[in-house]
């Protein structure tokens, strides 16, 4: 019994919302090489992710009841979308550019499910700003988490619609990758924690030894001072 497969728009709707980041792991599958995204069908679970976060709100005004409108967008709301369109771009551009051509079929042909798909790859697209801020070592490690991660959600999906002992081989060791990365994550936050506590102990060991210098001539200098403010005084 053959699986059903979904429209080539939602399956791409589907990875996308699902922080689409193709990783190495299904660069094996030829299908995929060819860039035929239907072939590789994943998620209809996935995909109903996506039809639930394009659903327009209900409308809970007095008199409206529960229904549903369809608000348009204002102009303020158009703004924001463009500059998170344009970060996600220029990331797609810069670190993902196996993803241009599904974005751009996505734009096309579901212009509300490029939306939330985009919208999704922002949250991505801002945690690599701030992972590329505290250093090149932890900007690669959560690139390469993220894309792992989302090779696990794509090989889910996959299996899902059809089992393949390729795609489940892939899994394990995708699996396997994960918990390496995350492990991988872990030492280096613990090495960079470790960094910083021994700059704040090597700063307590100079506070220390300057307010041991203070005891020690406190004696001293208050009877110098004492004397000074004598003699301010006109007294001797």
């Amino acid at each position: 019994m053959k699986a059903n497969l979904v429209p080539c728009s939602v399956i791409a709707a589907a990875a996308l919302t699902c922080l689409l980041i193709v990783s190495p792991c299904l660069g094996n599958d030829p299908e995929t090489k060819r860039g035929s995204v239907q072939s590789t069908t994943p998620a209809i679970l996935l995909a109903n992710q996506v039809k639930t976060s394009t659903k327009p709100p209900a409308d809970k005004s007095p008199g409206n009841g529960n229904r549903t409108t369809n608000r348009q967008p204002t102009g303020n709301a158009r703004a924001d979308f463009k500059t998170i369109e344009h970060n996600v771009t220029e990331m797609v551009h810069r670190h993902l550019p196996e993803l241009k051509a599904l974005l751009e079929q996505l734009k096309k042909k579901e212009p509300k499910q490029y939306e939330a798909a985009v919208r999704n790859l922002a949250k991505s697209q801002r945690r690599l700003q701030i992972a590329e801020k505290r250093g090149s070592e932890v900007f690669e490690l959560e690139v390469r988490l993220v894309q792992t991660q989302t090779s696990i959600n794509f090989l889910i999906a996959k299996l899902r619609v059809r089992d393949k002992s390729a795609d489940r081989e892939a899994l394990l060791a995708a699996t396997k990758t994960l918990a390496e990365l995350q492990l991988s994550k872990s030492q280096l936050e613990l090495s960079q924690m470790n960094a910083r506590l021994a700059k704040l102990q090597e700063a307590a060991n100079h506070a220390e030894a300057r307010i041991e210098q203070q005891e020690s001539a406190l004696e001293q200098g208050l009877e110098s001072s004492y004397q000074s403010y004598l003699r301010k005084a006109g007294r001797n």
